[in-house]
């Protein structure tokens, strides 16, 4: 069985990428899997900004999965990330639904939302952070986002929240 760990927003292609890639939570947790069982093969993709061309490396029995994106603006990537990745989500047709588990790390976006729609054969986790917004952009969330993520958000097989919200 293979769990691939998304992203649900993009990472830059500077200096602090490889920072990044192997410490976020994506990593951390395909770490701690393997640190209490071998009955998984871990992967971790991520989507990168002005990234040229895919790049693939294993490290301590993780495979990476780096894929070019392009995203409309890092500023709104904690409330909604506009993402698009094509050979990702090429890459994702090549696997099986049968032994693949999808988890994605945070509950957000295009990306997230292309995957529930285009590959309802999967089973899906999203694991959400908290990332919250604005009390101003709550009228949006509930008018525009919360109505679309009821619809899609049955295709997914688990959701759990790892936060409490201060009250």
């Amino acid at each position: 069985m293979k769990i691939i760990q998304i992203l649900c927003h993009s990472l830059k292609n500077d200096s602090t990428r490889d920072y990044h890639v192997w410490g976020n939570w994506c990593a951390r947790l395909a770490r701690n899997i393997l640190s209490n069982t071998d009955k998984y093969q871990c992967e971790v993709w991520y989507t990168i900004n002005n990234l040229k061309k895919k790049i693939e490396f294993q490290k301590q029995n993780i495979r990476f999965k780096l894929f070019p994106a392009v995203t409309v603006h890092k500023a709104i990537e904690s409330f909604f990330p506009l993402i698009k990745s094509p050979l990702l989500l090429n890459n994702l047709k090549r696997e099986d639904p049968k032994t693949t588990l999808i988890h994605f790390q945070g509950e957000r976006g295009s990306l997230l939302h292309k995957v529930l729609k285009d590959f309802p054969n999967f089973k899906i986790t999203i694991q959400y952070h908290g990332y919250g917004q604005p009390f101003w952009l709550e009228w949006f969330e509930k008018l525009f986002i919360t109505p679309f993520e009821k619809k899609i958000f049955k295709n997914v097989n688990h959701f759990f929240v790892n936060i409490k919200p201060w009250l």
